[in-house]
């Protein structure tokens, strides 16, 4: 997967954009290109929590390929140096999304950096 999330602001002023990728390495098959616009952000010391709304995009569910245009995701990150981490959510999955609200950030990225000012 390949995240790209740049959005300042906060709560009620925010702007951004977010992108999406997600491919199978293994047979080169997308199952997931979207992109859309950050609507609301709220930043706590190290930990940023930026949700959105897809503008244009698909996903490629088992035997489905299926715009999720309108749909709201979900972006946890945690600026830990060089030890960062991040969660997402996706509306189209099932996760309920709620404007600035995320979940606690497991994954540890292979690659990259997070920046968050808060």
């Amino acid at each position: 997967m390949r995240f790209k999330i740049d959005a300042r602001g906060g709560p009620g002023a925010t702007t951004g954009t977010f992108e999406v990728f997600h491919g199978n390495g293994t047979t080169n098959e997308v199952l997931g290109d979207f992109e859309g616009d950050i609507t609301c952000l709220m930043t706590a010391g190290e930990v940023a929590i930026a949700t959105g709304v897809i503008t244009k995009g698909h996903v490629n569910l088992p035997g489905v390929d299926r715009d999720v245009t309108g749909k709201k995701v979900s972006f946890t990150v945690h600026d830990d140096g060089r030890h960062d981490r991040m969660y997402w959510m996706w509306e189209f999955a099932g996760a309920p999304i709620n404007n600035c609200v995320g979940m606690a950030p497991g994954f540890v990225p292979s690659h990259g950096d997070f920046k968050v000012r808060d």
